[in-house]
């Protein structure tokens, strides 16, 4: 999942509607701005039930990898309509059962096709992550309508390694509990072992090498359905070419034939990066081993996984959960890391999360305390 080729924002203003002939509102909306270090300011949304007669308990969500917008709009290619955007359903969807919510905007996400690409690049690091989400639940804890004490913390994808790193350096018990989707155990290196590896290079093999000549040429490369091999074709083993179209890319093509060998040029570039990843890590004060720092926590987990998910391999859900004191893991059969519908892992592509996982997070929080 982890860089996506445009965002979109979608802001709901004041009170919304189920329907054009139904009245009856269904949350309340209300924007904000919140400060983070190093100059940067967040748009925010705070969805609340339609009535509010008591503060009510909040979950704030934390993005996936790249620049995403607040609702985690996701696209699969420039100038397409959005596929998902699951962190509004969310939004729109818990204050139902009397849970607020609160999003933001990625650090570097300005708005609609509009980015501050100095500031993605700073977010391209782990401590800032957890530093802006930090942010975020400070100023949580000022919101009236809010419960200081249920105050939980969702991360999907690398939002996992978010939360994790903030709740155990939480010295104020501010967080309530936490829910980790499609979590990652462990820094990119095992994700990627299994993405590449252990799943795409068989499928670039079998499949989209229709005519098992071990090659694979421009055209089967830009043919590859959306997913994590079809991130890896359009990032790693594409360029763009002078005229827009693609070619292979050169770095790959290392005896400039103009296609790519699958074992003698892509395999071993793969299995280089992987086995090499943990060495060009920035020096950090976050880790990435989840497992162990839920382990330290005396905290409420619910831990969602697609059986399906082919970005995030449901191992490292489970071996989380294990490591969780008081957790619960809740797997999807035929879902994926969106918890949205999957046919495989290797085309695993991020629609809209089904209904199921929603309700779910919603029982879990209104039976956490």
């Amino acid at each position: 999942m982890f860089k996506h080729w445009l965002l979109f924002v979608l802001l709901i203003a004041g009170v919304a509607r189920a329907s054009t002939q139904d009245v009856t509102p269904t949350f309340t909306a209300v924007d904000y701005e919140i400060e983070m270090a190093d100059g940067w300011t967040a748009k925010a949304q705070l969805t609340l039930p339609p009535v509010v007669e008591s503060p009510a308990p909040l979950v704030i969500l934390v993005h996936g990898s790249g620049p995403y917008d607040m609702d985690a709009t996701y696209f699969t290619a420039p100038g397409e309509e959005p596929l998902s955007a699951n962190f509004r359903l969310i939004a729109e969807s818990l204050p139902l059962e009397g849970v607020a919510v609160l999003r933001y905007h990625k650090r570097g996400v300005v708005g609609l096709n509009e980015y501050d690409f100095a500031q993605v690049q700073r977010s391209y690091n782990l401590d800032v992550l957890v530093d802006d989400a930090r942010a975020v639940l400070d100023f949580a804890l000022t919101l009236d309508d809010i419960d200081p004490e249920q105050v939980y913390l969702y991360g999907w994808s690398e939002g996992a390694w978010v939360i994790a790193n903030l709740a155990a350096a939480d010295e104020t018990d501010s967080i309530a509990g936490l829910v980790m989707m499609g979590a990652p155990d462990g820094d990119l290196s095992g994700v990627l072992e299994v993405q590449w590896l252990e799943n795409g290079l068989p499928y670039l093999r079998e499949t989209i090498d229709a005519d098992a000549d071990g090659l694979l040429t421009v055209e089967e490369l830009s043919a590859v359905p959306a997913g994590p091999v079809g991130y890896l074709a359009g990032s790693f083993l594409l360029t763009a070419s002078g005229d827009g179209g693609a070619v292979v890319n050169n770095m790959v093509d290392s005896d400039r034939d103009g296609v790519l060998h699958i074992d003698d040029e892509i395999a071993p570039l793969l299995e280089t990066y992987v086995a090499n990843y943990s060495a060009y890590l920035p020096r950090l004060d976050s880790s990435y081993q989840t497992a162990e720092l839920v382990s330290d926590l005396d905290l409420p987990l619910l831990v969602q996984h697609g059986e399906l998910d082919g970005w995030v391999p449901l191992s490292m859900g489970t071996a989380i959960s294990e490591a969780g004191c008081c957790a619960t893991l809740l797997t999807y059969e035929g879902l994926g890391h969106a918890l949205s519908p999957s046919e495989s892992f290797n085309t695993d592509g991020f629609g809209v999360m089904e209904a199921e996982p929603i309700a779910d997070l919603a029982a879990w929080l209104n039976g956490a305390e």
